[in-house]
């Protein structure tokens, strides 16, 4: 499923930071809850300045990622690095 495969790429991102895989979860999130221009009319963002910041060669503001995961219904997260010993 499309999510499946952001969550995936979510881990990729966090595995390597990648972050194109980080911008490829949020396009295909977008995508599978209606489109980058359905998203782009919830945070009250420019259609074609989403599909710049979702590009691959997007490099978005922290705080465009953060509108965009609030307008996709999720919110970033942080919690300690367990390290085993």
């Amino acid at each position: 499923t499309p999510i499946l495969q952001a969550f995936q790429e979510f881990e990729e991102f966090e595995k390597d930071n990648n972050t194109g895989a980080l911008l490829s979860a949020l396009r295909t999130v977008a995508e599978a809850q209606g489109g980058i221009p359905d998203l782009a009319r919830r945070i009250g963002m420019e259609k074609m300045t989403l599909y710049k910041a979702l590009s691959e060669e997007g490099n978005p503001k922290l705080s465009t990622i953060g509108s965009i995961l609030h307008g996709l219904g999720y919110r970033m997260k942080l919690e300690p690095i367990t390290q085993s010993r």
